[in-house]
């Protein structure tokens, strides 16, 4: 599999050269804001604590800022230096004037309910981006784990997204599903190339997407195969992890994301534990719907074997 296009471009010679590539600035402009983000953040432990206990997932965020900031590189020329210090010095300016004027606990207010929802909606973004640029993955599980993206006409084919191993795993009957923290998503391998569950889950999340409200549903990233066996894949947003039961105070609270679901025009059909995520804010969310259905088939009813 080694000619598969899983290196990095070819990089430009020169900061000149540099400055008029639109990516690399859009890439460098989004990893300077995340590394002042984290900088905020890890300045004050006071801070760093709020956010531990009020807003932990802003520190799962802070970590893909740091990860975006390490795929930013100067190449090596006389300017490098002055680059990068003058980086340096801006961030450590902003830094030292909002501590001056007692503004530096103002970063709270990214822990706000919207603050959270306009940064969860920028991680979002960056991943989408990512997800269209490569035209390849690259699973850290194996050189059988390369994925080829449905993003023919508008991927860069010399780039090749590589993901590190995953921190978890499952297996059912019809898909085996990889779980990363870090970047936050889910990648959901099929195990038939023309699986019909893949494709009711896919129509079943692009349904999902038209509600306008916030969704307790995982967002759709990509979709493609994997090349050495043609089985298809999903890419999804990692929601939480997987109840142990579901309580009747649990079924309460699901039922109005149920009628959201409901008026999208999708039934889920196996509605049980395994198929409920809890995130860390203690939010449930409704994820696997290779059952679903998409005509009115009355009430969604929970499995009997996983009743709370």
């Amino acid at each position: 599999m080694s000619w598969l296009p899983c290196g990095n471009a070819k990089s430009p010679k020169n900061v000149s050269e540099l400055l008029h590539d639109k990516d690399w600035v859009r890439a460098f402009v989004n990893g300077l804001w995340g590394w002042v983000l984290a900088t905020l953040c890890t300045r004050r432990s006071n801070l760093k604590a709020f956010w531990a206990e009020k807003s932990p997932d802003q520190i799962d965020n802070i970590c893909l800022y740091l990860k975006n900031v390490s795929d930013v590189s100067i190449p090596a020329s006389p300017w490098s230096v002055l680059t990068r210090l003058t980086t340096g010095l801006w961030s450590w300016l902003v830094q030292g004037i909002l501590a001056a004027l007692g503004l530096l606990q103002a970063a709270l207010i990214l822990s706000h309910p919207l603050g959270e929802r306009l940064t969860q909606a920028w991680v979002q973004h960056q991943l989408r981006r990512r997800l269209k640029k490569y035209r390849w993955i690259s699973m850290g599980e194996g050189p059988g784990y390369v994925l080829e993206l449905h993003n023919r006409d508008n991927a860069n084919t010399e780039r090749c997204w590589t993901l590190p191993p995953s921190d978890n795993q499952s297996f059912s009957e019809t898909a085996g599903t990889y779980i990363y923290a870090n970047p936050p998503i889910v990648v959901k391998i099929f195990f038939k190339s023309g699986s019909s569950y893949y494709k009711r889950e896919r129509k079943a999340y692009k349904r999902l997407a038209s509600l306008s409200c916030s969704k307790p549903f995982p967002v759709l990233y990509a979709s493609g195969r994997v090349l050495e066996h043609g089985r298809p894949f999903l890419v999804l947003s990692n929601e939480g992890e997987q109840v142990d039961a579901v309580t009747e105070s649990d079924k309460r609270a699901l039922e109005p994301i149920i009628e959201q679901m409901h008026s999208a025009g999708v039934w889920h059909n196996d509605l049980h534990a395994r198929n409920v995520l809890r995130n860390r804010k203690g939010e449930l969310r409704i994820v696997d719907f290779g059952a679903a259905s998409f005509h009115d088939r009355g009430k969604d009813r929970w499995k009997e074997d996983f009743m709370g």
